[in-house]
């Protein structure tokens, strides 16, 4: 069963009244700090459990890589705010123990590295007596919305994925799709755009065959320097000139790292083939990094048709879910928490049977 969704106003509307614990930040609930083996190292962990005796359905968040997935959660700010973090509270208060592994990060450790993580974080959580081992499941955020697949292929334990601004087509795409609208959006035309889309297809195709890049650091210092005069004027003020830019750049894309290359060689669609168990999309309609309609259609190539899917488009949000009307107080898009959780709990208990839309 597919259901994709694309919210519109008036089901807005309905998700605001259904909200009734509110989109706008929670206190912190009471947090255990946990430590799980694995092999000769140890993860930490933070766990929350909800009131009462148990076992509670768990969910176990999976950070991406950037701003929003950090450990705590710093609302004063949409720069400070963190995406997962801020849900536990959301979750806890609906009867749900949540485990948030806090990730190993560093220019050599892939996601294949934080999988393995995962899957610990996984054992573990089945141990624990406060937690019901039949109703776990995973939720991971931008690039965590990449590991969730990868546990759920290898392990029957997982019972429901939830993906958060999940990219689900191969990363070379995505960025090339997202440099065009860049350029474009900045006032190139078509020439130029064909000329940067070829010229960055070469350099990432290299980066991922771990092929050398100096060959490609000419072509990239001439593109961003036609890129220079197109920039914000306060941008502009940044640097010296147009070689300056560029050279800026062109220094952090020709850094090679195990990180990089796994993401470029990596093939989400193969992975998710592989998925049986239901699985929730949620996308921003703001979001530029990881879009709705292309990764919405790339999971309805790669499941089943008759696979447990909802995939839904969250109007006035952004990568992290936050209602972009509201920048000064920054918070989640009404609505918002209730999707996630709600979810969750038709695929743990006999809930109410779900409609489907084509």
């Amino acid at each position: 069963m597919h259901c994709v969704t694309n919210l519109v106003p008036s089901l807005v509307a309905l998700l605001i009244v259904a909200d009734h614990a509110g989109a706008g930040p929670k206190a912190p609930p009471p947090v255990q700090r946990v430590s799980i083996s694995l092999g000769e190292r140890k993860i930490v962990g933070d766990l929350w459990l909800p009131e009462g005796d148990g076992p509670f359905p768990a969910i176990l968040l999976i950070p991406g890589g950037g701003p929003g997935n950090d450990a705590q959660p710093k609302q004063d700010t949409a720069k400070g705010f963190q995406t997962l973090t801020s849900l536990v509270p959301h979750l806890r208060e609906r009867g749900l123990a949540v485990l948030l592994a806090l990730p190993r990060r560093g220019p050599d450790e892939t996601l294949e590295d934080r999988a393995g993580d995962v899957l610990a974080a996984l054992k573990f959580m089945g141990l624990r007596k406060e937690i019901d081992q039949d109703k776990i499941g995973l939720c991971g955020h931008s690039l965590g919305g990449i590991i969730a697949p990868m546990v759920a292929a290898r392990s029957k334990d997982v019972k429901f994925v939830v993906l958060l601004a999940g990219p689900t087509i191969a990363f070379i795409e995505s960025s090339l799709s997202l440099m065009e609208r860049v350029w474009r959006d900045s006032g190139a035309g078509e020439v130029e755009v064909a000329e940067m889309r070829e010229t960055a297809r070469r350099f990432l195709t290299a980066l991922k065959d771990g092929t050398s890049l100096e060959p490609h650091r000419a072509p990239l210092m001439k593109l961003f320097e036609s890129q220079y005069a197109r920039l914000p004027e306060d941008q502009r003020k940044r640097f010296a000139g147009s070689k300056e830019f560029a050279t800026t750049v062109v220094a952090r894309y020709m850094t090679t790292t195990a990180a990089d290359r796994f993401l470029m060689s990596y093939d989400p669609q193969a992975t998710l083939q592989q998925v049986r168990c239901p699985l929730l999309a949620l996308y921003a309609d703001k979001d530029l990094k990881v879009p709705f309609a292309a990764n919405r259609d790339a999971l309805l190539r790669s499941l089943p048709k008759d696979a447990d899917l909802t995939a839904m488009e969250i109007p006035r949000s952004d990568h992290m879910f936050l209602d972009i009307a509201r920048p000064s107080t920054p918070q989640f898009v009404s609505g918002f928490p209730d999707i996630v959780a709600g979810w969750i709990l038709t695929r743990v208990s006999q809930g109410p049977p779900r409609s489907q839309a084509r």
